[in-house]
């Protein structure tokens, strides 16, 4: 499934959307483990950075913020399977869902 066009903020976009224009439900994981990341860095994603050089960094260097300190365990390894760079290792949000009642997240301090 593929939309008509790039649209959103870089930051939270998956790989195969920024480099391929792929919208799945793969890719709104991808977003929602970014979201995680904000919520207990409180701060954007890639702040400080163009949208280009954001795009260089997830799709050429598969790179992904700096794991907040924050961070339950649990919470921290949902975020790094959301954000994993090939879309079929990333859970899908039945999945997530399913985690998340499972499990209780500290909140951030």
């Amino acid at each position: 499934m593929s939309g008509g066009g790039v649209a959103g903020t870089p930051s939270y976009m998956a790989p195969e959307l920024l480099s391929e224009n792929i919208f799945t439900e793969k890719s709104d994981v991808y977003s929602f483990a970014m979201v995680l990341w904000e919520i207990y860095e409180r701060r954007l994603p890639w702040s400080g950075l163009k949208p280009q050089q954001i795009m260089y960094q997830v799709t050429i260097k598969l790179a992904r913020p700096e794991m907040p300190s924050s961070m339950p365990g649990d919470v921290r390894s949902l975020m790094q399977r959301g954000w994993s760079a090939d879309p079929d290792a990333r859970p899908n949000f039945a999945e997530i869902v399913r985690e998340l009642r499972t499990t209780t997240p500290k909140r951030p301090a």
